[in-house]
């Protein structure tokens, strides 16, 4: 007789395929792959009425200067997060074992092409000089660093005042449709990389790349959500209400965890526990294993 107490666990099984090129090329067909040549990178007008603010914007508000900044920027690095990690032995002895506790962002880099007035460079030379101003032409005279910021020589400026509110990359397909959207927060340059000049480069053109740190950012995929790629997990009740239908009545006691070999649920059965190979379900091959009532599924 059936231990009213007892439990049994149903693990739906992984399907298990094999590699075939044509799913992989059918895959590619039917929903394409993701160019890296179109893209565009768009800063926020700097806020407040500060200096700062008013000799950054003359190249970001109104202007030529405006759609250059844009056009020009001809490669970026997209920002990624990498977690911070420590190694901690859980019993004091024995292997080790990684454990995250924070999060930091890696460097997001964006590299521009000159134009013949060297607006690019000019801008954030500009902006370098606003972090700290060292605009000085050194001896004697370095205390007559320029004042046009309203800073005094080599001070260090307030980080509201030299921080872009926001900086986005937006990341196209082949039919302009926006697939990746990255927003970045309080983003500043941290260091410009030197261009080089050679009188033999005679068909090479400017280029300046310059390295930010931003405080966050933000990631959306808009076509994502429409393209029915996804399978929205069903809710817990409509799994309980097949493995019941399955099971002759079977209550369900837990919910979804993930095991080693797909999904379980622990569900409560007395009429089948002893006969637990009879089940059929509707979530596939499923594998079954008793459990004593005092012990819990993990």
């Amino acid at each position: 007789m059936a231990d009213p107490n007892e439990e049994i666990v149903v693990t739906a099984n992984r399907r298990q395929t094999s590699f075939d090129i044509d799913t992989v090329r059918s895959s590619i067909r039917n929903e394409g792959t993701l160019p890296k040549h179109s893209f565009l990178v768009t800063m926020s007008p700097f806020g407040g009425d500060q200096a700062a603010s008013r000799i950054l914007n003359r190249y970001l508000v109104g202007g030529p200067a405006a759609t250059e900044m844009v056009m020009r920027c001809d490669s970026a690095t997209l920002p990624a997060p990498t977690a911070f990690k420590d190694e901690v032995r859980r019993y004091g002895y024995g292997p080790v074992e990684e454990v995250a506790y924070g999060m930091q962002f890696g460097d997001f880099m964006l590299s521009f092409l000159v134009d013949r007035f060297g607006t690019q460079v000019k801008f954030f030379d500009d902006w370098m000089n606003l972090i700290t101003n060292y605009e000085s032409k050194g001896g004697s005279l370095m205390t007559q660093a320029s004042d046009r910021s309203g800073m005094k020589p080599y001070e260090v400026g307030y980080k509201d005042d030299y921080a872009n509110r926001q900086m986005t990359v937006t990341v196209y397909d082949r039919s302009a449709n926006q697939v990746m959207i990255y927003e970045l927060y309080d983003v500043f340059p941290t260091s410009v990389n030197t261009s080089d000049v050679n009188w033999a480069d005679t068909d090479q053109l400017v280029h300046h790349t310059i390295r930010f740190a931003y405080t966050d950012y933000t990631l959306s995929t808009p076509q994502i959500e429409n393209s029915g790629i996804l399978s929205p997990p069903p809710p817990a009740s409509q799994v309980s209400g097949q493995l019941a239908g399955s099971l002759g009545g079977a209550t369900a006691v837990g919910t979804f965890a993930s095991t080693g070999t797909g999904r379980s649920i622990v569900i409560s059965n007395p009429s089948i526990a002893s006969n637990p190979t009879s089940i059929v379900t509707n979530i596939g091959t499923a594998l079954v294993r008793t459990l004593p009532s005092d012990k819990t599924f993990a």
